[in-house]
């Protein structure tokens, strides 16, 4: 076979006013193809070059042979950025390129991309949690109730709201705002259902402080992002304040950064992101958190080839909880791959094809690719 990567390309869909998902597509000469996905990595401006650049690297390249050189380089590139968001893109970009090289490296071998991780796998599937923050057009509480209330009647036992993400200010009016909307939700969902919440970073200490006994008596499943995984003063002192889970580390592009919330017992439940950290780097964090009696829960608010991915690590972490699955930001989004990706009873099984098990459904849908650079 001919490992040669005769194409690199970048296609993008434009998901909703806040979302683009970029995937990438990795031709081989011998007419294989590989796929990632770099969503979430930044803004347009900044991404589009940074693609073109990478497409230049990674084009003509021997998928095998040369793969640990290529990863090698593209980590350079994250370490030298000049700041954190532009280190933040290199690494996005870079965790897809790694998906995309194992997911052809798989393929060729005839295995399910897990199969470089693990021989074992659970084979009843992966639970999913419905993140409905990004498709709510409506933001009221009732708009937010009906939102989870629909998540739950497809099958999902657990709901997550960002319910502090467009409101005014970061104090406790906003604070209390949030808790409305969550309280319309608790009270869509009933007690038998999982709410869960992401603060996104957007409130003060203090006001993530008088909210604790509003969320505890809502009996809220976790609490995500209340402060930033590597803020470790502020994380011990949430940690005192609450009984409720904390959730965090969404942004870790390596296990070190990580590591010393870990080690403090600070994080209830470990959220590693596959393209951010790669899925090497997922898998160690999970692995690492896993070991000192952590939850894991992969961060997955992007399309379906970030998904499938991450069902790939999850199903050889035997500890792992749910997955993160954005629930109406787009109704078809499952037509966008082929198999169609297709959620049942809030769960989604674990791939057993070769490679990835999902491709890029590029004739069907709304897909359009990164043009080469004019001039």
């Amino acid at each position: 076979m001919n490992d040669r990567i005769g194409r690199c390309e970048w296609w993008n869909i434009e998901v909703s006013a806040r979302t683009r998902w970029w995937c990438l597509r990795l031709v081989a000469e011998s007419g294989e193809c590989g796929y990632g996905e770099c969503s979430d990595g930044g803004a347009a401006a900044d991404v589009e070059p940074a693609l073109r650049a990478v497409r230049s690297l990674v084009t003509g390249r021997n998928a095998v042979d040369d793969r640990a050189a290529l990863l090698r380089a593209l980590a350079d590139r994250s370490a030298g950025a000049r700041s954190t968001s532009q280190r933040h893109l290199a690494a996005t970009i870079a965790g897809a390129v790694e998906c995309a090289l194992d997911d052809l490296a798989a393929r060729r071998a005839g295995i399910p991309l897990w199969r470089l991780f693990d021989e074992s796998v659970r084979t009843n599937g992966i639970e999913l949690y419905a993140n409905v923050n990004r498709g709510l057009r409506d933001r009221s509480p009732a708009g937010f109730a009906r939102a989870a209330a629909q998540a739950v009647a497809d099958g999902f036992r657990s709901v997550k709201c960002a319910p502090f993400d467009d409101l005014p200010g970061d104090g406790e009016a906003a604070a209390a705002a949030g808790v409305a909307r969550l309280s319309a939700v608790r009270e869509a969902i009933g007690s038998r259902s999982e709410l869960l919440v992401d603060v996104h970073q957007r409130l003060t200490m203090p006001a993530v402080l008088s909210i604790l006994p509003a969320l505890e008596s809502l009996e809220v499943g976790w609490l995500e992002d209340a402060v930033a995984f590597d803020r470790i003063d502020d994380l011990r002192r949430l940690k005192a304040a609450t009984p409720i889970p904390l959730a965090g580390g969404e942004q870790a592009l390596s296990l070190e950064e990580i590591v010393p919330a870990c080690d403090a017992g600070l994080l209830d439940v470990v959220m590693p992101d596959v393209k951010h950290a790669g899925l090497a780097g997922a898998l160690a964090v999970a692995r690492y958190a896993a070991g000192r009696g952590l939850r894991v829960s992969l961060h997955n608010p992007t399309g379906p080839i970030a998904t499938a991915a991450s069902l790939h690590v999850a199903a050889v972490l035997a500890d792992f909880t749910r997955l993160e699955f954005m629930y109406g930001e787009l109704p078809d989004r499952g037509s966008l791959v082929t198999p169609t990706e297709r959620p049942r009873g809030g769960r989604l099984g674990v791939p057993l094809g070769p490679g990835l098990g999902a491709a890029l459904d590029l004739a069907g849908t709304s897909f359009t690719m990164l043009a080469a650079a004019r001039g």
